[in-house]
């Protein structure tokens, strides 16, 4: 996760503490998700605050800040996410475990499961996976 995000966002991050998830953080401006269903199914969300909404999507875009709305950051967010668990389903379909993607949930409802703090100096992120 930390070479995919600095290769496609341009942004440093660290894995930091993972423990069970059961309650939305307070930093959690921005909550996308994406469903990868198959043998078993897993719910993939990134929660974030504006700070690093925006540079993630600035980054994916190349648009100015000033030129980002609300909605274009809540896409930025999406997209990336989309394009992170399309990489993890083609590497488990090459294992033989066909899986397929949902499409992102921009209002995404976080379930228990496990969340994944990540280290950045931009703002406050975390991944959420939820199994169904």
């Amino acid at each position: 996760f930390p070479r995919f995000m600095l290769r496609i966002a341009r942004m440093q991050v660290k894995i930091g503490e993972i423990h069970s998830f059961d309650e939305t953080p307070d930093f959690a401006e921005i909550r996308v998700s994406v469903p990868i269903t198959g043998t078993r199914g897993v719910e993939v969300a990134l929660v974030c605050d504006l700070v690093f909404g925006e540079s993630l999507a600035q980054a994916a875009s190349g648009l100015d800040p000033a030129d980002l709305d609300a909605e274009m950051v809540a896409d930025g967010v999406g997209e990336f996410l989309n394009v992170l668990c399309g990489n993890a389903a083609s590497a488990v379909a090459k294992e033989g475990y066909p899986v397929e993607l949902g499409p992102p949930d921009y209002g995404a409802e976080l379930c228990d499961g496990w969340m994944v703090e990540l280290a950045t100096g931009v703002g406050r992120a975390a991944l959420i996976l939820s199994t169904f």
